[in-house]
């Protein structure tokens, strides 16, 4: 997890992800683009939410590739519309998990040369 308030990170906390090459874990994991709307791609975002949520939490990060867990490059999102793409999320989140979620935040990061960032805290 990026140890700062979800609402406080920015372009450079995502770049020393990359630069530190802090791998993927308990807390943290990097996909490259956001879960598509298949049943398939539904169930795999879901069953991500939940294993953090059934520990101790953490952060998926969108827009990041990631090579045997060590994060290598920021790709952005694109084409990515904030509030719809958020929206689109919660609303899986809401209707694909029982009980309730409680906590669970989004931070779009912007000021990168590549495209936004989405970071899903659970």
């Amino acid at each position: 997890m990026i140890p700062v308030a979800i609402d406080a990170i920015a372009a450079d906390h995502i770049r020393s992800l990359i630069q530190n090459g802090v791998r993927e874990g308990r807390t943290i994991e990097y996909k490259q683009s956001l879960p598509g709307t298949s049943d398939g791609d539904k169930k795999e975002f879901l069953a991500d939410i939940s294993s953090f949520a059934n520990a101790s939490g953490g952060d998926l990060i969108y827009g990041v590739t990631a090579d045997n867990g060590v994060p290598k490059e920021i790709k952005g999102l694109s084409p990515f519309d904030a509030d719809k793409d958020v929206l689109r999320l919660d609303s899986t989140i809401r209707d694909g998990v029982q009980p309730r979620i409680l906590g669970l935040r989004t931070h779009a990061v912007t000021g990168l040369d590549e495209g936004p960032v989405l970071v899903v805290r659970v």
